[in-house]
């Protein structure tokens, strides 16, 4: 599978279920339906909203996505439930 942002190609194959996306000199390890729904939301022009516990990768893939778009990547942490 091939994702393509801004003709950027997102995606170096390793599994059926994971990708390495090059952000400038860095490379991260993300589940292909994360990026799937990051594409999509960007091509509908909509946000996406990432949700998690601690550590589970929420701040490194919105800062990936920024650095592959050539974005600034402003993060908010939010306490309390949802």
């Amino acid at each position: 599978m091939t994702l393509k942002i801004r003709n950027k190609d997102l995606t170096e194959d390793l599994k059926d279920n994971e990708c390495i996306v090059h952000a400038g000199d860095l490379k991260h390890l993300f589940e292909k339906k994360d990026l799937l729904a990051a594409w999509a939301a960007f091509h509908a022009g909509c946000p996406l909203l990432l949700r998690g516990k601690p550590g589970t990768g929420k701040s490194q893939f919105a800062h990936a996505m920024a650095a592959l778009l050539g974005w600034p990547c402003v993060s908010e942490v939010l306490h309390g439930g949802m």
